[in-house]
């Protein structure tokens, strides 16, 4: 009876040991060929987040990550004209993002306490709670409506990229995720900034993403001198 009491211990104990809670840092830039248009091009677009994600294990290979996190968006636009280039249109955001992760370990470095490379697959949800948005004429100066009044919207994006986690030997570690990001559903910040340019929302899809943080394990020490 003991002894099934402390494998079930056991058991439970590495089971445990295998969640991760991370703090989380990441970026996303568009696709520059994605906000072409004839007469105006854009200038920047791109997003930093900052939050936490927790990761439950599914599996020896398999986990499933939650997070949220704040993100804080910025877009602009120029256009040609006669006398130049000038400003179009500039758009900057503030939201929440609710993400679900899928990962998959593929394998491990020999060496002790070697890197683990994997692949991942995840959805956000984007909650604008908070967007202003500028417009300009052909002359580069600001037109009288620079509010966004438009209904709350939110938006969807798909994310798919590899994962490279390394051990510091002492229940923590860090991570990196180049992603690629697909929007499947433009939230409010984004048709702010769309129609602000007088563009077709399609192409406004496409970016890549960069994810990275610290985690903490609740199982200590290195998983490669466990494995001697």
């Amino acid at each position: 009876m003991r002894t099934l009491i402390t494998l079930g211990l056991a058991a439970a104990a590495l089971h445990l040991g295998a969640q991760e809670f991370s703090h989380t840092f990441g970026s996303t830039k568009a696709v520059p060929e994605s906000f072409s248009l004839d007469k105006s091009g854009c200038r920047d677009n791109m997003a930093l987040a900052a939050g936490f994600r927790y990761t439950r294990p599914l599996g020896e290979r398999f986990g499933l990550g939650f997070g949220v996190a704040h993100e804080w968006r910025r877009a602009s636009a120029e256009q040609e004209t006669p006398d130049g280039t000038v400003p179009l249109n500039e758009v900057e955001g503030r939201g929440v993002l609710l993400q679900v992760m899928g990962q998959y370990k593929l394998f491990t470095c020999a060496s002790k306490c070697g890197g683990t490379f994997g692949v991942m697959m995840g959805a956000d949800v984007s909650l604008p709670y908070r967007t202003n948005a500028l417009r300009f004429d052909a002359s580069g100066s600001e037109l009288p409506s620079g509010r966004v009044d438009a209904a709350f919207q939110a938006g969807l994006a798909l994310r798919a990229g590899v994962r490279y986690s390394i051990p510091l030997c002492h229940s923590m570690g860090f991570f990196m995720e180049p992603q690629v990001v697909y929007k499947a559903v433009l939230d409010r910040t984004d048709e702010a900034f769309v129609e602000g340019r007088g563009g077709s929302r399609v192409g406004d899809r496409l970016g890549m993403g960069m994810q990275g943080g610290v985690y903490l394990s609740l199982a200590g020490g290195c998983p490669m001198t466990k494995a001697e």
